[in-house]
């Protein structure tokens, strides 16, 4: 496709973008997500799916009010002043209590005496950079709700990993969503909340795992042997894939 091609919106709202995982590298699928607002500015993708990482840039794109173009560079902005202490505390007493405690769990087989522990690091300054970027009301992200009343988004899906089943779960708000179920993966409507977006986006062992409902969930990239299995289950027939994996060139 050449620059001066123009994407038009589909009037069957079947383009996706899915954004996979990577840590620090979602960084560059801003950056591609960018280049593509730049050439086709008329863009509009319906269907927003993401896990790990991708999660957040996908969960900040879905409740911007703008057009993708601004939408991105907002976001880009975003990830330019990130830091570290944005995203997680660590101090030493913190970080060997918790590594004793993981020891103690190993030790004794996990036991009910042996102190829990759900992550090494403390990730309460991502909530808290969450919060900011991602506003709420009754702990629902605001702006999906708007976009999905408007026309202008048909879903988006957060993927997580099931701690106490080992199964893949996505979570998806979308307009008239029909629910699917395989042997290792699932999906259900939900009201997504920074809850969804956190535990989407944390890496087992190293950051704690999140509630939602009943079980304890994480990093969705961790079994996820379908990256494009929510896309296409929400209709998808276009999709954008940006990964973060490297690839040597020799």
């Amino acid at each position: 496709m050449s620059p001066e091609t123009r994407v038009q919106p589909s009037p069957r709202g079947d383009l996706a973008i899915t954004l996979s995982g990577g840590g620090a590298r979602a960084a560059y699928q801003v950056g591609v997500l960018r280049g593509l607002a730049r050439h086709f500015p008329q863009a509009r993708p319906e269907i927003l799916t993401g896990e790990s990482a991708g999660a957040i840039n996908v969960a900040y794109l879905a409740a911007h009010r703008g057009a993708l173009p601004e939408a991105v560079e907002d976001l880009a902005g975003l990830w330019s002043r990130l830091t570290p202490h944005q995203v997680f505390r660590v101090g030493a007493p913190a970080l060997a209590r918790n590594a004793l405690r993981w020891g103690t769990r190993l030790l004794s087989g996990g036991v009910a005496i042996a102190p829990r522990v759900h992550g090494l690091l403390d990730t309460a300054p991502l909530r808290l950079l969450l919060e900011r970027s991602l506003p709420t009301a009754n702990g629902e992200i605001l702006g999906i709700a708007d976009k999905l009343e408007r026309g202008l988004l048909n879903a988006i899906a957060l993927t997580t990993i099931d701690y106490s089943t080992g199964r893949t779960v996505t979570w998806v708000q979308g307009r008239q969503i029909r629910d699917w179920e395989r042997p290792l993966r699932r999906s259900t409507s939900a009201r997504l909340t920074i809850d969804h977006v956190l535990a989407s986006a944390s890496l087992p062992f190293i950051f704690p795992a999140v509630r939602l409902g009943d079980d304890w969930y994480g990093d969705g990239g961790v079994r996820l042997h379908a990256p494009l299995s929510p896309a296409i289950h929400l209709g998808a027939r276009r999709i954008l894939a940006v990964s973060t994996r490297y690839q040597p060139t020799h």
